[in-house]
């Protein structure tokens, strides 16, 4: 499970994240900083640091950080690796 929530955690999310810690599966989450209440329940924390602290600096290192945890999660399945080889035939200059 990834969560994410920031600046401030939304209780939504954080009822979500302590319930699923409850129950075992492994848990990602994209946070601003060590202090999150996100962290508490996740096993790998992934920091969305900006050095100033504005919503489209926060969220840009966000979608950053998704966008790796996306294309990791994908390069590891076949069908991934065979759309990807595939919209990379398509965008070549």
């Amino acid at each position: 499970m990834i969560s994410c929530s920031m600046p401030n955690d939304s209780e939504a999310t954080l009822e979500v994240a302590e319930l699923a810690h409850q129950r075992g599966p492994q848990i990602r989450c994209i946070t601003d900083r060590p202090t999150g209440s996100l962290t508490t329940f996740s096993n790998v924390v992934f920091y969305a640091n900006a050095t100033r602290k504005s919503v489209p600096t926060t969220a840009t290192s966000t979608i950053a950080i998704t966008k790796g945890i996306i294309a990791a999660v994908a390069n590891r399945r076949e069908k991934g690796l065979d759309l990807r080889r595939t919209l990379d035939a398509r965008h070549k200059p």
